[in-house]
């Protein structure tokens, strides 16, 4: 029958009658293509199964770590942790406070900590030792030295840091030979390892009680907040019961990739694949074992950062030394002459390693989801206590040790530069574009990469909305990425 129009006559016939016939190939290859995208999806996801399954195998022989935090304020707020071995720290005597040297060398080793260390299947990676264990303070030869000749005994580091009118802040650190990972992940993942680890955490003291009541933690490029409360009103949500042996807080950490957190009740479970380590305070240090073996009395020696300041300290427009590599911006934006500090802890296998898993000197850790400025957390720690806990500190520094051997400034005077403001209690940022450009400061490769993480485009949309719905999108975020370690 032939086609009409609606008036009843005979539509014209088509100008392009061939057109069917030229649809046929395109339709063909549209299906093609199609069909070739759904067997290369369907050919990542099998594979990456495949390697998931792989993994889980993997892990399953060699132990998997648990990444997630225990928090015992909000499992059991009332438990107590009750290691193996406890009150064998000696209690030692306070100078009096009129002996400068002498009390702050006492405070040092008052509140050092027990080291509960979870031991890997490369245990000799995990054990804490001291960067010049063989003699010279060049951590690129340290894992062909322990090769050879493994360190005989524990060591940690520990300091004084700084001094306000309210507080002591106290920092202490733990050095690997390796930060490693699943032989699997280490072959995929290039980022996954590398030579050397330092991990480590601040203790604020009042003044008044002489008793610790927080502690903030480097766990996984985030900083962890611990207290002897479980509620805080600042940035960052309490993540950890502070526990203690007497006066010496008990740590967690890692094995692995070392990330160190407050010790929870919970963490009793892992006793059958822990070293404990405490500090030796003039009682003979234990000799070193690199197995899996469980070991509960185990001290170690309390060394000092001064080497770590006298390297850093060498040549200010150096890019190297004999410990760290690298140079790191503090006061970007800021008027006056560049103020910068080393960057990385030097190693052999740097190169083709990303600037978040390379090993850094405390003053370059960094939490990316903070509005802190970079070095801040070392070199001003009041100021990220305060801004984490939301609680008021004095931030007039009567001493500041990093801030006068670094680049011969008081502690106030660092703040100046770095753009803190000292007159305010929760520590305001006075020049944003430090922290906008702190993390590109570390690797400018990065420029693109951060913008695209899905939720710091959540923050762009919360950052000017009231600063409770800021408060608390930072503090799911710090929930969710502490949590996925």
């Amino acid at each position: 029958m032939d086609e009409r129009t609606p008036d009843g006559e005979a539509a014209p016939e088509s100008d392009d009658a061939e057109a069917p016939a030229r649809r046929g190939p395109v339709r063909r290859i549209v299906r093609l293509l199609g069909l070739a995208g759904g067997v290369v999806i369907t050919a990542i996801l099998v594979v990456a199964l495949a390697i998931e399954v792989l993994m889980a195998v993997n892990a399953r022989i060699v132990d998997e770590t648990d990444f997630s935090l225990r928090n015992d304020w909000d499992s059991d707020p009332e438990a107590v942790l009750e290691l193996p071995g406890a009150g064998s720290i000696p209690d030692l005597p306070a100078p009096p406070e009129s002996d400068t040297a002498a009390f702050r060398a006492w405070l040092v080793q008052r509140h050092a900590p027990v080291l509960v260390q979870l031991i890997g299947y490369r245990p000799g990676w995990d054990l804490p030792v001291a960067v010049d264990f063989d003699g010279n303070d060049d951590p690129r030869d340290n894992p062909a030295s322990s090769e050879r000749t493994f360190p005989r005994t524990a060591a940690l580091y520990g300091e004084l840091t700084a001094i306000t009118a309210d507080s002591w802040y106290l920092t202490y650190s733990v050095y690997h030979l390796r930060d490693y990972d699943h032989p699997v992940r280490e072959i995929i993942v290039r980022t996954s390892h590398h030579d050397g680890d330092n991990e480590g955490f601040h203790l604020r003291v009042d003044r008044e009680t002489r008793e610790v009541v927080a502690a903030e933690t480097w766990f996984h490029n985030r900083f962890v907040l611990c207290a002897t409360g479980a509620e805080s009103t600042g940035t960052d949500p309490v993540l950890g019961k502070l526990h203690f042996e007497g006066t010496h807080p008990i740590v967690y950490q890692q094995d692995m990739g070392h990330g160190i957190r407050c010790a929870q009740a919970g963490d009793t479970v892992d006793l059958d694949r822990v070293k404990i380590f405490r500090p030796a305070l003039g009682r003979e240090t234990t000799r070193l074992r690199p197995d899996r073996r469980p070991e509960y009395d185990h001290t170690y020696e309390l060394r000092d950062f001064a080497p770590w300041y006298r390297a850093a300290a060498l040549d200010a427009s150096a890019d190297s030394s004999i410990m760290f590599v690298g140079r790191i911006r503090l006061n970007e934006g800021m008027d006056g002459p560049p103020l910068e500090a080393v960057q990385y802890i030097a190693g052999n296998d740097r190169e083709d390693i990303s600037h978040w898993s390379r090993p850094k000197p405390m003053w370059s850790w960094d939490d990316i989801w903070d509005d802190i400025p970079i070095a801040t957390w070392h070199f001003l720690p009041s100021y990220s206590f305060a801004t984490r806990g939301g609680v008021e500190l004095s931030h007039d520094y009567e001493y500041n040790r990093p801030a006068e051997l670094l680049f011969g400034m008081t502690g106030n005077e660092l703040a100046e530069a770095v753009s803190w403001d000292p007159g305010s209690a929760a520590g305001r940022i006075r020049n944003t574009d430090t922290q906008r450009t702190k993390w590109t400061n570390f690797d400018p490769g990065l420029r693109d990469i951060g913008r695209r993480q899905y939720w710091w485009a959540a923050e762009e949309l919360v950052a000017t909305a009231s600063t409770t719905v800021q408060r608390l999108f930072n503090r799911y975020v710090m929930r969710v990425f502490a949590n996925l370690g």
